[in-house]
């Protein structure tokens, strides 16, 4: 759950290289298609941006978060 930025890149190549699978859900999905994305793939860890800005607009994506971590 992170935007295109070079952490996300980071995170990425950090977990291919221990054989981990990586998957990323677009931040802009609402909380029940994202709930059911991390229900469907049964992560072990999620790596994931509480907030981010696009085009001088904030959004906050920890309650997100926690509800489809919570699924």
């Amino acid at each position: 759950m992170m935007t295109n930025r070079k952490e996300a890149i980071f995170a990425m190549l950090a977990a291919t290289s221990i054989g981990a699978i990586w998957s990323g859900p677009l931040p802009f999905h609402g909380s029940r298609a994202m709930s059911y994305f991390v229900k469907f793939l049964d992560p072990k860890i999620i790596i994931a941006l509480d907030h981010f800005q696009d085009e001088g607009e904030e959004y906050d994506q920890f309650d997100k978060i926690v509800s489809a971590a919570k699924s």
